[in-house]
C-alpha cells in the first residue's frame, strides 16, 4: 500500500505541470482572441506607381512616363467593367455545389452555360430566368 500511494504522489506531481501549462495557453489564446477589434478597416489596396518627365513641346507641356514601380501590377476599376466572366468565376468558386465530389444539377447546368474555352472564342450563353 505505501508503494501505490508514492506512484499516485509521482504521477501526480508528474502530470500537474503540463496540465497548467495547457491551461495557461488556453488563457492566453482566449485574450489574444478577446483584444481583436470589433470590426476591420479595409483601406485602398496598392497600386502601381508611375513617374512622368515633363516637358514642353512647341508650347504644350506634356508628361512623358519614364519608370513605373509595384509590389503588385494593381489598377482599381469599377464594378460595371468588371468582366462578367470574373464575376461568374468568383462566385461559383463560393458556390458549394461546384467543389462536391457528387455531380449535381445546379453545377451540371452552370457547366452547360460556361463551357471551358480559350478567352478568345468562349461566348457565355444566355440565362434563362429560371436557371439559378
Amino acid at each position: 500500500m505505501g508503494i501505490s500511494a508514492i506512484a499516485g504522489v509521482l504521477a501526480t506531481v508528474a502530470v500537474t505541470p503540463a496540465i497548467a501549462l495547457t491551461g495557461l495557453a488556453a488563457n492566453n489564446s482566449i485574450g489574444m482572441f478577446e483584444n481583436l477589434p470589433g470590426y476591420l478597416k479595409i483601406g485602398d489596396l496598392p497600386e502601381r506607381t508611375t513617374i512622368y518627365a515633363h516637358r514642353a513641346v512647341d508650347g504644350a507641356d506634356t508628361n512623358t512616363p519614364i519608370a513605373s514601380f509595384f509590389a503588385e501590377n494593381r489598377e482599381s476599376v469599377a464594378w460595371d467593367q468588371v468582366s462578367q466572366f470574373a464575376k461568374d468565376a468568383a462566385i461559383a468558386a463560393e458556390d458549394p455545389a461546384t467543389t462536391s465530389t457528387a455531380a449535381s444539377t445546379r453545377s451540371a447546368s452552370r457547366a452547360r452555360r460556361f463551357p471551358t474555352c480559350s478567352a478568345a472564342t468562349c461566348r457565355a450563353r444566355p440565362r434563362s430566368p429560371s436557371s439559378t
